[in-house]
């Protein structure tokens, strides 16, 4: 055998050994992976999400429903937050609608949504 043989059949062996260890730390590290990207992916997320923070006093947008015969638009209301939940984003509002005042529990959404609220956005 040859001094060049040799020495690619080393390189073959290497690339063999390289591959193989590849795909053994990719089995044991994915997972690792997908679960730190998961978590980060989640808060990244929830910052996104409430990018504010709710509190007493704040004002917000809720989301009408309109009406089913259309007299009413599918419109936003002007509330104010006077109650925020535990979950930090459900919340007591009092809404001032163009029918009337009243109080409402509701969840948020921060894409607009009929029958939750969401910040107003940005002027």
């Amino acid at each position: 055998m040859t001094a060049t043989e040799v020495e690619k059949r080393m390189i073959a062996w290497n690339k063999e050994a390289t591959r193989r260890l590849h795909k053994r730390l990719n089995e044991i590290f994915e997972p690792v992976f997908d679960f730190i990207i998961n978590q980060l992916r989640a808060e990244l997320i929830k910052g996104e999400i409430m990018e504010q923070k709710p509190s007493i006093g704040r004002t917000v947008h809720y989301q009408r429903y309109g009406s089913p015969g259309g007299e009413h638009k599918a419109e936003p209301s002007p509330a104010v937050i006077t109650q925020v939940h535990a979950d930090g984003t459900t919340c007591q509002l009092f809404v001032m609608n163009p029918n009337g005042l009243y109080f409402n529990t509701t969840p948020y959404s921060e894409e607009p949504k009929p029958g939750h609220w969401n910040w107003p956005p940005k002027v």
